[in-house]
């Protein structure tokens, strides 16, 4: 059985990078958030760590939301600063 390659073109336009909310760092590398997990919840009867897969800043360590830009809330903010 073959393998097909897919090939995409996928134009990626300098206001679409990622930049650090933080810092404002546009190098990522993958890390992870572990969580213990007590026997009383795990399915196991067991205690347990879980990890869950992420992103960090090269910069300051911040984790990256990976929440897609498309499906975050608007929030409309005023010039005050507050919530409109």
């Amino acid at each position: 059985m073959s393998q097909q390659q897919i090939h995409m073109n996928i134009e990626l336009k300098p206001e679409d990078r990622r930049i650090c909310g933080k810092c404002g760092g546009t190098a990522f590398v993958p890390a992870c958030a572990l969580y213990d997990v007590s026997a009383i919840v795990s399915p196991t009867g067991r205690s347990d760590v879980v990890a869950i897969p992420g992103y960090a800043c090269v910069v300051c360590g911040t984790q990256v939301d990976l929440t897609p830009k498309e499906e975050k809330p608007n929030i409309l903010v005023a010039l005050d600063g507050g919530q409109a």
